[in-house]
């Protein structure tokens, strides 16, 4: 008799939790279910909006050169608007998404702490139960009965008791891990959430700058293709202008660098500051280009540029190459538009330029290597979407104010693919 009230306290202990688990957590169960099947429908959602921007992608080819005539550029902020909202959309279903999988979570990690207690609340009564029967050791039962079989049932239920305690530190441990992994998840999952909300508004930003762009040039140009010819012009004169100033400033500082003081070079020291094409090299370059709008080099026969260029669509990120610290932000509007330099620990200063108005990093921020700097746009001298990205020697790095344009960084440039992959 003994043994079968001892089994059936048992039974009760290990069915009891799934018995209320199905009472308690049934609705749970369903939300969590519903969220997936919403998260599901919403990643469909995503799918298509991402087709449909890769259309538009290659519908709008962008050229590192004026449009030739007022219609194509006012065509071509167009294209840039609409590829712009399409990343925003994107970016704004990917959002929702990542919300409802957040939200999937924490009814989750509610789901296992309920288990946890409720396995709490049965191993103390299993406790509870195998002290009642462990007052007596085995060889005093061997004594105590008569009968073998009645001694071998007590021995057994003992031993069921014994292995249910088992089961149930095993399962705890084993809920215990996985509320651990779940905390842990939904820690990085609202990290990702913050930086995406983040990129979002920084996105808005550069649409409506594109929209403000589009109306000043309808406003200057009253919608003539006369006068943007005549504003074409006088935007060209001002941008050669701005870039031979950098180029005396920067050569004096770079004839006079000792070698001896630049780090060696080192490829992989510094990561790319954007994912994108690499569309001008450093130095002299010998294209149609570079000959008109650059300050001449070898003899005339080419045009020297200061940094390396990464083009890639409107609200790319631009991210820190390496760790360091925000030294200087400044805005140049007919040179490198809106720029952010940050110095390195080993004394080179990297620049990122041709940025969006919205940065979430300031002056003295200590920033880590990748983190988001910046958003890609094309303020300043710039005729399509990309970062120009530029290396100064330790020490030389220094903001100078432009006879013609705003505030510019200046020092002795060293050529990024020493440091770059």
């Amino acid at each position: 008799m003994r043994k079968i009230l001892i089994l059936c306290v048992v039974v009760f202990l290990i069915t009891t939790p799934y018995l209320n688990r199905g009472e308690v957590n049934a609705q749970t169960d369903q939300e969590i279910e519903d969220i997936q099947t919403e998260i599901e429908e919403q990643e469909r959602i995503l799918q298509e909006l991402q087709k449909e921007h890769e259309s538009q992608q290659k519908n709008l080819q962008e050229v590192q050169e004026y449009a030739g005539s007022l219609k194509a550029q006012i065509n071509n902020f167009a294209g840039q608007v609409n590829l712009l909202q399409g990343k925003i959309n994107i970016k704004t279903q990917e959002i929702y998404t990542l919300q409802l999988a957040v939200q999937k979570l924490e009814l989750q990690i509610q789901q296992q702490e309920e288990e946890i207690q409720n396995s709490k609340v049965q191993m103390a009564s299993l406790f509870q139960e195998i002290y009642k029967n462990d007052e007596e050791s085995v060889v005093e039962l061997l004594f105590k009965y008569e009968s073998f079989s009645t001694f071998y049932n007590q021995v057994y239920a003992r031993k069921t008791l014994n292995d249910a305690i088992s089961l149930k530190l095993d399962e705890l441990k084993v809920l215990k891990e996985e509320l651990g992994k779940a905390q842990d998840s939904i820690g990085e999952e609202q990290q990702v959430l913050r930086q995406e909300q983040q990129g979002l508004r920084g996105q808005k930003i550069i649409l409506d700058g594109q929209k403000i762009k589009q109306q000043e040039l309808l406003s200057e140009t009253k919608n003539r293709e006369s006068a943007y010819q005549e504003l074409i012009i006088s935007i060209q004169e001002k941008e050669q202008a701005i870039e031979r100033e950098i180029f005396e400033l920067e050569e004096q500082l770079r004839l006079a660098l000792d070698p001896n003081s630049v780090p060696r070079s080192f490829p992989g020291l510094f990561m790319w500051p954007a994912e994108g094409l690499m569309t001008q090299e450093y130095g002299c370059l010998h294209t149609k280009w570079a000959k008109r709008a650059y300050p001449a080099c070898d003899e005339g026969k080419g045009g020297f540029h200061n940094g390396v260029d990464v083009a890639a669509a409107l609200g790319t990120h631009i991210v820190a190459a390496n760790d360091g610290r925000v030294v200087a932000i400044g805005y140049a509007p007919y040179a490198y538009g809106y720029w952010l330099a940050i110095e390195h620990t080993n004394g080179l200063v990297s620049v990122y330029t041709h940025m969006s108005s919205s940065r979430p990093v300031s002056i003295g921020y200590n920033i880590n290597r990748g983190e988001v700097v910046g958003y890609m746009d094309s303020t300043g001298f710039s005729t399509g979407s990309h970062t120009h990205f530029i290396v100064y020697a330790p020490n030389t790095f220094v903001v100078k104010p432009s006879k013609l344009s705003g505030t510019l960084p200046i020092g002795a440039t060293v050529n990024p693919f020493n440091y770059l992959p």
